[in-house]
């Protein structure tokens, strides 16, 4: 039997890889999940930024659509104001949203403590209803066309209006009228 200690000049047994081998073969292995990452990652955050867009743009032409029926619908402008102080408009339209149908009703448009509301009543049915449209709107300004220029304020006799509103730093901008009446 022999006890002796191996030899400081034996080889060292060969057949594994070291360290720096490993590491070398792995690295490539490493970079693909990092590339699905960050492919993934930049698609997410697009889509993100998609959807806020969109959101905006949503909010845009639903307040558009809304103002500019409005608008169209407007009937007796005898009893049409406006207070560019208060930032109200008061008219009177066919367009009820609370009956769900042409149906005369005065609607009054106001920024009351930075919000954007819609009142709509009618006197006859007791019908009111107030409905929040934009929060922190800093800004609402409306602009009527005499023919020549824009001039602000809600002019009555005007036919083409343009709307300038500001909410939560977005602006919506937008120019909308009505139809001529026969005689004017």
């Amino acid at each position: 039997m022999n006890t002796s200690k191996p030899s400081a000049k034996s080889k060292p047994v060969s057949g594994g890889f070291t360290l720096i081998e490993t590491l070398l073969a792995l690295s490539p292995a490493a970079l693909v999940p990092m590339g699905v990452y960050s492919m993934f990652s930049g698609a997410f955050n697009t889509n993100r930024a998609l959807d806020g867009t969109n959101n905006d743009l949503i909010i845009r032409e639903a307040i558009q659509k809304l103002i500019s029926k409005d608008i169209r619908m407007m009937h007796s402008v005898d009893n049409a104001t406006s207070d560019p102080n208060k930032r109200l408009i008061a008219i009177k339209t066919q367009n009820s949203l609370g009956f769900n149908k042409a149906f005369p009703v005065s609607v009054l448009y106001e920024v009351d403590n930075e919000t954007l509301f819609r009142r709509e009543f009618d006197n006859q049915t007791s019908f009111d209803m107030r409905m929040p449209l934009l929060q922190n709107v800093s800004e609402w300004k409306v602009q009527s066309f005499n023919g020549s220029e824009y001039k602000d304020g809600f002019d009555i006799r005007s036919n083409i209006y343009k709307f300038h509103i500001v909410f939560d730093n977005r602006t919506v901008d937008f120019t909308t009228g009505r139809a001529v009446e026969p005689g004017r």
